[in-house]
């Protein structure tokens, strides 16, 4: 079973810092995303900046969003 998401923030470089409810944080790039034409609307940078947690994922203000597995499985920890 994954963490809880609790907050998502997107940095520099595409990237989007991950913080759950187990006291992780993670970071995901998200440049394998936005190679795919579906998400390539997300090169800009105001639309990027949109994204929120919802449930438990990842959403944009257009709507598009990243599987829960996928944020954890494909983003790496942060050493604190």
């Amino acid at each position: 079973m994954l963490p809880e998401l609790l907050n998502v923030t997107p940095i520099e470089g595409y990237q989007l810092l991950l913080e759950y409810d187990n006291g992780e944080r993670r970071l995901l790039d998200t440049s394998f995303w936005l190679e795919k034409p579906m998400y390539n609307c997300l090169r800009s940078k105001e639309l990027f900046d949109t994204v929120k947690v919802q449930g438990m994922t990842i959403i944009w203000d257009n709507g598009l969003d990243i599987a829960p597995e996928d944020l954890y499985e494909f983003s790496t920890p942060i050493q604190t």
